[in-house]
């Protein structure tokens, strides 16, 4: 019996879900208006197709291609060029957001362990 309700996510794992949503979504926000701010529309653009709503939302990725005649881009390449600068660009965003709320002296990289794990189990 015990081991139906370890399936199960409890009060506590649908609140520690929501606040890694929350935190994910603060770090989205920030990037984005750091995307518009500085003209970068294109990272932004590639970075929520092929991360962010297929992540967040269950959307299938946009294929390269597609991006490549969305934005006029000139090759495939270019546009993994571009999600690798928006994923470090969101990693960055991320760290400072979690930053934000740990305790000093905390470790930002097991918190963002930890925001995986969680996430992890809010797909189960």
């Amino acid at each position: 019996d015990s081991e139906a309700t370890d399936c199960e996510p409890g009060p506590a794992d649908a609140f520690d879900i929501a606040w890694a949503k929350q935190v994910l979504a603060h770090a989205a926000r920030g990037m984005h208006e750091e995307c518009r701010d500085s003209g970068r529309d294109d990272l932004w653009t590639v970075f929520d197709a092929r991360v962010l709503s297929p992540s967040l939302e269950g959307a299938k990725p946009v294929s390269y291609e597609q991006l490549v005649r969305e934005l006029r881009l000139p090759s495939a390449e270019a546009a993994s060029n571009l999600l690798i600068t928006a994923k470090r660009m969101f990693a960055r965003r991320l760290r400072g957001v979690v930053g934000e709320y740990i305790a000093e002296g905390g470790e930002v990289e097991q918190e963002i362990a930890d925001l995986r794990e969680i996430l992890s189990r809010a797909r189960r």
